[in-house]
C-alpha cells in the first residue's frame, strides 16, 4: 500500500467533513473516507516502519509505533477540543485536512523512493 494513497483519501475525507454543513449523507461519506483513509495509513505505515527490519526487532519497532500513535493520538484529542469550541466542527475537519496535506509530500517522497529501489 502506497502512502500518497493514505494521504490523499484522508485529504480528501477531511475536505468534504467540512464542507458537509449539515449534510448526513455527506458527512457520512466523508466518514467513510475517513475511515478508510485511517486504515490505509495504518497499513501503510506498519509495511514502512517494519521493511527491513530484521523479524526478530520487528515486535519492538511495531511496539514504539503503537506508543507514537498513541501519543499523536492523546495530543489531537487534546487539541481538538478547543479548536473545535472555537470554530466548530468545518474549522476542526479543514485542519485535519491540513495536517493531512502536509503529509502530502512526505508520502509521495517515500512512495518514489521505494518505488526505485
Amino acid at each position: 500500500m502506497r502512502p500518497i494513497c493514505a494521504a490523499t483519501v484522508l485529504v480528501t475525507g477531511a475536505g468534504l467533513a467540512a464542507a458537509a454543513a449539515g449534510s448526513p449523507p455527506i458527512l457520512a461519506a466523508a466518514m467513510l473516507l475517513l475511515g478508510v483513509g485511517w486504515n490505509l495509513a495504518l497499513i501503510a505505515g506498519s509495511a514502512l516502519l517494519t521493511n527491513g527490519v530484521p523479524t526478530r526487532q520487528r515486535p519492538r519497532l511495531e511496539g514504539y509505533g503503537e506508543v507514537g500513535m498513541g501519543i499523536a493520538a492523546a495530543g489531537g484529542g487534546v487539541i481538538c477540543g478547543p479548536v473545535m469550541d472555537t470554530g466548530g466542527y468545518s474549522s476542526l475537519a479543514l485542519s485535519g485536512a491540513a495536517v493531512a496535506t502536509l503529509i502530502l509530500p512526505i508520502a509521495w517522497n517515500w512512495s518514489t523512493r521505494r518505488a526505485t529501489q
